[in-house]
Order: C-alpha cells, then structure tokens, then sequence
C-alpha cells in the first residue's frame, strides 16, 4: 500500500506530462524531466513533501508516508554520463539526507 501511495503522490507532483516517474528497486523511484529554469528542482523538491504531508492527514496508515529525494542536474554543456552515473549520484545525496533525519531524532 505503502509503495502505490508513494507513486501516486510522486506522479502528483510531476508538474507536467513530461515528466517520467519509474519504481526503480524495492521502495525506490526515479522522477526524470526537463530542468527549465533556476528553482526548478526545489519547487518539486517542496511540492513531493507538501503532498506527503496532506497524503499523510487524509490517510490513515499503520505508519506515516515518508521520502527521502536526492536531485541530479544534468548539464547539457558538461560531458554526458551515463544514466547509471547520475542514479548513483542522487541515491548518494539521498542516503546522506537519510542519515540526516536519522541524526535529528
């Protein structure tokens, strides 16, 4: 249940048809869109939390929806990665944010 909820606020918080969300592991997913202007990846940064945090107050579940998000920009300009590149750049800038909020309970 947990995992559908998950996908359906991140699909929610696409903020267009452009946007391609894809389970990428166990609870894990990848958002892939364009970057178009400075803020972007922030804006849907806080729109992912805002919409955990209403999912959260309309539903109740044995435990509350929770998201890590670590956010990767490609430069066209710079040298193209390859995809597995940039996945394990954001899964790294997720675990820290994990570890993180671990620290702050």
């Amino acid at each position: 249940m947990a995992i559908r909820a998950a996908a359906g606020v991140l699909k929610q918080s696409c903020p267009d048809s452009t946007y391609l969300c894809i389970r990428y592991g166990g609870d894990e997913f990848l958002l892939l869109g364009t970057y178009r202007e400075d803020g972007d990846a922030d804006r849907l940064k806080r729109e992912i939390k805002d919409r955990v945090a209403v999912y959260n107050a309309r539903h109740e579940l044995p435990v509350l929806l929770g998201m890590s998000v670590g956010v990767v920009i490609a430069d066209p300009a710079e040298e193209a990665q390859s995809i597995d590149y940039y996945i394990n750049k954001s899964d790294t800038m997720m675990y820290q944010i994990k570890r993180e909020k671990k620290q702050c309970l």
